[in-house]
């Protein structure tokens, strides 16, 4: 289906999840702080972050979030934050603001694999029409060439 990279601070629920996405078909890719997981989306492999709030110490899921969204490359992948305990409205807002592509409460967990295949079809989208873009505007050099 998709590589995801999972940053979460928890080993308990990173274990649940990563167990759970990779029963349905998803290659799994695993960072346990905000600073690992900047470095392994750079890395370029993964098509979707899926992102705790609860990171603990260290660069927070917000900070996170705004890193990607402003590094060229990466501001298109999908960024779904999540949270394992009840999440204020400030909490929320803190995560559209930085850049989230959507935030699923703790209520909407079990739904985060429709969630997440939904995001990734529409990447896999996007990334279709900019191909289709790229060599529409190869052709239009090519004519203006000519």
């Amino acid at each position: 289906m998709g590589r995801i990279l999972l940053i979460d601070g928890d080993p308990g629920e990173r274990l649940i999840l990563r167990s759970r996405l990779t029963e349905s078909g998803h290659e799994m890719l695993v960072a346990e702080s905000g600073a690992k997981g900047l470095a392994e989306a750079r890395a370029g492999s993964a098509e979707l972050v899926l992102l705790s709030t609860d990171l603990g110490g260290g660069v927070d899921g917000a900070e996170v979030c705004r890193r990607l969204k402003a590094t060229p490359g990466l501001n298109r992948m999908p960024v779904v934050v999540y949270s394992h305990t009840p999440a204020s409205n400030k909490v929320t807002e803190r995560m559209y603001d930085a850049g989230c592509d959507v935030f699923v409460s703790r209520a909407q967990l079990p739904h985060l694999d429709r969630i997440i295949e939904v995001h990734l079809r529409v990447k896999m989208q996007g990334d279709g029409l900019s191909d289709q873009n790229r060599v529409l505007e190869r052709e239009n050099r090519r004519l203006e060439e000519e």
